[in-house]
């Protein structure tokens, strides 16, 4: 990746309004207030890419349970 293209992606996360949740299986981030179904979720990976976050249910700090597919919320059930 350029130092052109690593500038637009930091410039585009600053510009973005995103919001994170926290998992047992690490931060989920997405764009907006409120995470509901239907929402692309993101992860950072191990080289500092914004990249979709993998099949598999998250768990948050509250009980939650995000379910993701192909990226994206698939539900969101209470505890």
């Amino acid at each position: 990746m350029g130092k052109l293209q690593k500038i637009k992606e930091e410039l585009q996360k600053l510009l973005l309004k995103y919001a994170v949740v926290k998992t047992n299986n690490g931060i989920l981030e997405y764009d907006g207030e409120d995470l509901v179904a239907g929402m692309d979720v993101f992860v950072t990976d191990e080289n500092g890419e914004r990249v979709a976050a993998e099949n598999g249910e998250y768990v948050t700090e509250d009980n939650k349970t995000i379910t993701v597919a192909d990226g994206k919320v698939e539900s969101i059930v209470d505890p």
